[in-house]
Order: structure tokens, then sequence, then C-alpha cells
């Protein structure tokens, strides 16, 4: 009998080891969240095409020198525009304001103030995607006279 309880005994405690052993703390990171990557560091154009052709040429200078940081905060989220070497007009300050918001899908960024990414834009993109390196939006522009989606691409 005290053979039996003895074995009983051995095999409690070494079926405890084991589960005490398998429960390791999940140390693995929780990926980013959307606006996460959104906030990492600030933005620059890299590229805008329409219907796959290249249209960067039609995205000024003063434009493409930005450099845009989104920050989070309550209870809206801002940002900043350093307008880089280049300014559109010289009167303009060097770092300027805006808000942006996301909506609830995360399919959409409305940028409020003055933060240009593409010439003739409206203030509402398309969210592509973003990743730890690009920032992609998407907007119907009108060039040469007629509506066109142009994808800009910006990257750290």
């Amino acid at each position: 009998m005290r053979k039996n309880i003895a074995g009983l005994l051995i095999i409690a405690a070494l079926v405890l080891t084991a589960g005490f052993s398998g429960c390791k703390k999940d140390e693995t990171p929780a990926a980013p969240t959307t606006i996460d990557l959104m906030v990492k560091a600030p933005w620059k154009f890299s590229k805008a095409l329409s219907g796959g052709i290249d249209v960067s040429g039609l995205v000024t200078a003063c434009i493409k020198d930005n450099l845009l940081q989104f920050n989070a905060a309550t209870p809206a989220n801002t940002g900043t525009v350093d307008e880089g070497p280049t300014k559109c007009n010289a009167a303009d300050p060097q770092i300027s304001n805006f808000t942006w918001a996301l909506d609830p899908a995360f399919n959409l960024v409305t940028i409020t103030g003055n933060a240009a990414i593409l010439p003739g834009a409206a203030n509402t993109f398309t969210l592509v995607r973003v990743t730890d390196t690009e920032l992609v939006i998407s907007q119907n522009v009108t060039l040469f006279g007629t509506t066109q989606m142009v994808e800009a691409t910006l990257v750290h």
C-alpha cells in the first residue's frame, strides 16, 4: 500500500512539475497597431502612382520635401508639418500643425490643416497600408482634366 501511495505521489509531482513548466508567460510583444505605425516617425513623400504610372513629377518639390509627423493625443490626434528646405510660399511658417483622424474601420484617414500630400487633393484619403517604413494612401485627384485614382507612398 505504501508503495502505491509513494508511486502516486511521484506521479502527481511529475504531473504538477510538467504542468507548471508548461505555463510560460508569452513574452511576444503585441503587433503594432495602425496608430502605432503612423506615429512612429516623420513621413516624407516617396512616389505617386496613377493607374500604375509614376506621376511623382506632378508633385512639386515644395511638397516632396515636407516631413509629416503624426502624433497620438487626446482628445484629437495632432501632427506637425516641417516644410523642409523648399517652401511653396516663402511666408509660410517652417512648421505648422494639423489634426487627423481614422474612421472606426481604419480605412480612411482625414487630415485637416496645412498638410499637403498631393496637389489638388482633398483632406480624406483611403488608407491602403501602413508598415514600419511605408504609409500608402490613395484618393481621386483631377489630373489633366480627368479624375484619376492616385496612390501616394510616404516613407520614413
